[in-house]
C-alpha cells in the first residue's frame, strides 16, 4: 500500500471516530424543549384544571395564545 492511500485511510478513521465521539457526548447532554427524560412522563394540568382556567378566562382566550401551554 502507498503511503498517502495509509495516511488518507487513517485519517479517514480518526474523523470517523471524532464525530462519532461528538455525536456520543451530545446525546448524554439535557433533553430539547418539550421532552421528557426517557422513562419520565411531562405533567400536563388535569380537566379540571384546563376548565377553571378556561371559565375564568374566556374573555381573553385566542387561538395565538395557548391554554395553560396546550394548543387549540
Amino acid at each position: 500500500m502507498e503511503r498517502k492511500t495509509l495516511i488518507s485511510i487513517l485519517t479517514a478513521l480518526v474523523l470517523i471516530v471524532v464525530i462519532g465521539g461528538i455525536f456520543y457526548l451530545r446525546r448524554g447532554k439535557a433533553p430539547e424543549t418539550g421532552r421528557a427524560p426517557q422513562g419520565e412522563t411531562i405533567p400536563y394540568p388535569s380537566r379540571e384544571e384546563v376548565m377553571t382556567y378556561v371559565t375564568a378566562n374566556i374573555a381573553d382566550l385566542s387561538p395565538e395564545d395557548p391554554v395553560l401551554g396546550g394548543k387549540w
